[in-house]
């Protein structure tokens, strides 16, 4: 339940700054293929919308 208040406290000085999303995790992972043996890295991003 705390982690539940923690996101809305997030998401509320996020919405008063007026961005549209709050990031909640940035995982960074090998590349596929040849590209991952060459040491290339992918980047995914998760946020979450805010509704004003």
């Amino acid at each position: 339940m705390d982690d539940l208040k923690i996101v809305g406290a997030i998401t509320s000085a996020a919405a008063a700054t007026g961005t549209g999303s709050v990031t909640i995790a940035t995982i960074t992972s090998s590349a596929p293929g040849i590209l991952g043996v060459l040491g290339f890295t992918t980047t995914t991003t998760v946020a979450l919308p805010i509704s004003r």
